[in-house]
């Protein structure tokens, strides 16, 4: 008999070891029956009588059938739960109790015991602590989701891709063969063959245009486009950019100016190449949506950092047609564009915005953007860049501190660069404007003084 309650001892501690709790319930009675193992790993058992059962209302400490975890099935209301134990049949559930301040995840498993006067309606509750595989699952959940979210919006960005850049790239490949179809059909009349050549051309170059931006976003997107760090001179940058959009603005009668406040160094270490893609897709994008007679600026304006490094801030503005509050919320998504009309008025691929936003993060730099429809934009760009030695630094300096100038100019920040320039050739100039000059000149005849 000791051997026999020692094996029963030794099987019911490996039972209460594998669950949390392990209780008998008497329906008839309204008493519970706890088993449990002590520090000497002794099988203690308690006995306590149950509260009056209400439907959904077992042992508190249970709160299994608590209302507010409404995740149990309608039969184990206590007319449910006497039926389900009269017919022996096992039931396992999980579901959500609380202990204490601490709600968490339990896995219940409910085993009728066979019927005797000694057990009249009783049934086994085990009750295993589940809360953390509960959370991993939940926490696998979400990254299954978001992996499928993710998967969803990259397929719905490659469909909407394709579509967009299939039309972009189609249109012009329409209209060169379209073109060339016409010149086979023009006989010797030259003037015609010279038309359809040059709107073939056109064509070309806009094709190219849209496959280059398209190459440019992939390389961006897969990584594959690196930023160069070689010195360059922004002087001879912006004295280039100044020439090509100078000439555009007077051809579309519009009036274009190159502002430079401030400009302490002229040479940096940086990509020049993608530093002039950044100001040229932001010039041109201003030329096509400023209406003639309209104004665009670019201003440079630099500002010293540490450890020999500046940044120069530049701004584009325009008094173009400007963009709504809402599109400014999507201004450099790739393919965006204002509207279906915008498109066709303007045309592009609404690619530019999205690849000068890329390049600029691949720079370190910041972009904002701010405009109202139909009084024009304004978009800064600031880049970080070390400075680089001057050219000059080996020639030997020579003493101008006994010169002093006069700068004449109706523009007060050109005015005032030509004076940071003089400045650092330590030679002292003031600043007037034409009206002055003209003035005092009139004065200078009249009195003869000089």
């Amino acid at each position: 008999m000791k051997e026999k309650q020692n094996e029963l001892s030794r099987f019911v501690s490996y039972i209460c070891d594998s669950d949390e709790t392990v209780a008998e319930i008497n329906l008839e009675d309204m008493r519970i029956r706890r088993y449990g193992v002590d520090k000497n790993e002794k099988i203690v058992v308690t006995e306590e009588d149950l509260p009056k059962l209400k439907q959904y209302d077992l042992p508190r400490s249970e709160v299994v059938f608590e209302n507010k975890y409404d995740c149990l099935s309608k039969e184990l209301d206590f007319a449910g739960l006497k039926e389900l134990v009269e017919q022996g049949i096992n039931l396992t559930f999980e579901a959500k109790a609380q202990e204490g301040k601490t709600v968490k995840w339990y896995t219940y498993l409910i085993q009728p015991v066979e019927k005797s006067p000694e057990h009249p309606l009783n049934f086994i509750l085990y009750r295993s602590d589940i809360d953390s595989v509960k959370k991993d699952e939940e926490k696998q959940r979400i990254v299954l989701k978001d992996a499928l979210t993710t998967a969803q919006s990259a397929s719905a960005a490659k469909g909407a891709f394709l579509s967009k850049v299939s039309h972009e790239v189609r249109t012009p490949l329409n209209a060169i063969i379209g073109y060339l179809t016409m010149m086979k059909e023009a006989g010797g009349d030259q003037e015609k063959i010279d038309h359809y050549i040059s709107n073939s051309e056109l064509a070309s170059k806009h094709l190219l245009s849209v496959i280059n931006d398209v190459l440019d976003m992939s390389s961006i997107e897969n990584g594959h486009l690196k930023i160069a760090n070689d010195p360059f001179d922004v002087k001879t940058l912006l004295s280039t950019i100044s020439s090509i959009y100078y000439a555009q603005a007077k051809n579309l009668g519009l009036d274009f100016t190159l502002v430079i406040k401030s400009l302490t160094y002229e040479r940096f270490y940086g990509d020049s190449l993608r530093v002039n893609q950044v100001l040229m897709n932001l010039l041109s994008n201003s030329m096509k949506f400023t209406p003639k007679g309209g104004r665009i600026s670019l201003t440079v304006i630099e500002k010293d950092g540490i450890d020999g490094t500046s940044s120069l801030t530049f701004k584009v503005a325009d008094t173009g047609k400007g963009m709504s509050k809402e599109f400014l919320n999507r201004v450099f998504i790739p393919f965006e564009q204002e509207s279906a009309s915008t498109a066709r008025q303007f045309g592009g691929t609404g690619l530019g915005l999205s690849i000068t936003k890329n390049l600029v993060n691949l720079m370190d730099g910041s972009i904002e953007v701010q405009s109202e429809e139909g009084k024009g934009s304004e978009f800064t760009v600031v880049l970080p860049f070390k400075v680089a030695p001057s050219l000059t630094s080996a020639i030997e300096p020579r003493e101008f501190s006994t010169l002093r100038a006069l700068i004449v100019d109706d523009e007060e920040n050109e005015g005032e660069y030509a004076a940071t320039i003089l400045k650092r050739l330590k030679i002292r100039a003031d600043i007037i404007n034409m009206t002055s000059a003209l003035w005092i000149i009139r004065c200078q005849k009249k009195t003869g003084l000089r």
